[in-house]
């Protein structure tokens, strides 16, 4: 091998840490035959970027690149912005269905009432009982209204707890149902709400019944 060549750099430069940089690593990399053309990234190149050479009678082919950890970094940056576009979609979607919500029940449930459970819905994705169904039966719905409307700590988000503590209050109010502050535990809160889902599941079980007699 001639040990003369000359190095060719394909990609962009300014990759380089600076022009000198670009001089002294031609310099070195012609040098550095018995190390196998092999030098550290980190003293000429930017954080990030390395590079790969090819070596011939006359030259030596240098590319440069990113390195694996950098590109590590950029296809985890890619994941978050896709899983942040996905969130903002599915805010979008739920916002739309509220909104459509909202406007059927607009003429018939109280402003306020309307006001909070949009207020909720938009923001967290919650499964409580519309305020059609239960103005529509309020006696179904009373003990976990007063369950709900009387606890403020509901869940570890301050903000869903707010949320959630003013739609139930708003209903509590239009409906005259006496709500005291901690009167439910958060295992009797559970123990409504779980007995509501089985006395549901029974229902829907008899309906499916009546329907094969």
């Amino acid at each position: 091998m001639n040990d003369n060549y000359c190095v060719n750099i394909e990609g962009d430069r300014t990759n380089f840490k600076s022009k000198n940089a670009i001089k002294r690593f031609k310099n070195d990399l012609k040098k550095s035959k018995n190390k196998d053309f092999k030098l550290e990234f980190e003293s000429y190149f930017k954080e990030g970027f390395g590079y790969t050479s090819e070596l011939n009678d006359y030259s030596i082919s240098v590319k440069i690149v990113k390195t694996k950890l950098d590109e590590e970094l950029s296809q985890r940056e890619l994941n978050r912005k896709r899983l942040r576009e996905k969130i903002r979609n599915m805010r979008g979607v739920r916002s739309s269905n509220v909104y459509q919500q909202a406007k059927e029940m607009k003429k018939n449930i109280p402003k306020n009432i309307l006001k909070s459970y949009m207020d909720l819905n938009r923001t967290f994705d919650v499964p409580v009982p519309k305020p059609d169904e239960v103005l529509s039966d309020p006696a179904k719905y009373k003990e976990l209204i007063k369950a709900y409307a009387s606890r403020l700590r509901l869940t570890e988000d301050p903000n869903m707890n707010n949320k959630l503590n003013k739609y139930f209050k708003s209903l509590a109010k239009s409906l005259n149902i006496d709500v005291k502050d901690g009167e439910f535990s958060a295992e009797q809160i559970q123990n409504i709400v779980n007995g509501k889902k089985d006395n549901d599941d029974e229902k829907t079980d008899s309906e499916s019944d009546s329907e094969n007699d």
